[in-house]
């Protein structure tokens, strides 16, 4: 019966604590209408609820830094993940996840179960990083597409801006980019390309968009397509060059990437196949050896 006990125990507390972060799932879900309106007038509609309130006030006390992390979501929504989340949300998952870690020290209350904790509130930071940066990624392998499609619109006598409109509607990261400029231009009646005003030089949402994006690829393009904007009827042959230069490099950078996945693959085979395989056969060796002391 003991035994029973505790092969089912473990079973009957980790659905027990499952059952209850469901609930405290489904329980904070509770939208203000004010918070609505106004995430609905700038576009957003991004779901305030009780937990997003509780993780904002505890991310404030965390050793974190609130406009990085805010960063990286923009990012991983912009690959279609995350949709409405905000860092008090982001904080508010970890602790759920901290919680459900916890578990482990009614289970089995060693010393080492109090990392679980640790690692159950960092998992959902860390996942959240990891999209962001692969979103990243898209975005600096969608940019030679992008300068190709507008090289060939104001080659075929397209004006610039609406050139950049064209492009909005492909999918993918830097269309969503240009999408937020275009739509802060209208909202705000910034410039959509940066001008002179005399000796001075005005930004226009494009490139203050762009270098929100703390990303220097991005930032660049943005910049050049900048410079192609003041050329007049010379930027079609300048943006033309532009996407050459971006397509060779992607594919320069393709190809060291390719010469890279040998010794990556080798690396990931003696990890986890080649290591665990003579660690089992050496652990069937020496246990017999170790069992007569």
């Amino acid at each position: 019966m003991a035994h029973v006990i505790r092969f089912i125990g473990p079973i009957l507390a980790a659905i027990s604590l499952s059952g209850i972060v469901y609930w405290l799932l489904k329980t904070v879900r509770i939208e203000r209408g004010a918070s609505r309106q106004l995430s609905d007038f700038q576009g957003e509609r991004r779901l305030h609820t009780r937990g997003d309130e509780l993780g904002e006030k505890l991310a404030k006390k965390l050793p974190i830094s609130i406009e990085t992390w805010e960063d990286h979501l923009r990012w991983a929504q912009r690959g279609e993940n995350y949709p409405g989340w905000g860092v008090g949300r982001l904080v508010f998952t970890a602790l759920l996840y901290a919680l459900g870690a916890s578990a482990l020290l009614l289970v089995n209350p060693a010393p080492i179960s109090l990392f679980a904790p640790v690692l159950g509130f960092t998992y959902p930071f860390l996942a959240a990083r990891s999209k962001a940066n692969r979103v990243r990624r898209q975005a600096g392998r969608g940019l030679p597409e992008i300068a190709s499609l507008v090289a060939a619109e104001l080659a075929a006598g397209v004006p610039p801006e609406q050139a950049l409109s064209r492009s909005a509607s492909l999918p993918g990261p830097v269309p969503l980019l240009i999408a937020e400029a275009i739509a802060r231009s209208q909202r705000t009646g910034q410039p959509l390309f940066s001008r002179r005003d005399g000796g001075q030089k005005l930004h226009g949402s494009l490139f203050d968009t762009f270098t929100a994006a703390n990303v220097p690829a991005v930032r660049s393009f943005a910049a050049q397509l900048d410079r192609v904007s003041e050329k007049g009827v010379a930027g079609a042959a300048q943006m033309s060059r532009i996407a050459q230069a971006m397509a060779q490099e992607y594919r320069q950078r393709l190809m060291s990437e390719t010469k890279k996945l040998d010794s990556r693959l080798v690396l990931a085979t003696a990890l986890f196949f080649f290591i665990p395989f003579v660690v089992v056969i050496l652990g069937s060796f020496m246990l017999p050896i170790l069992q007569m002391f």
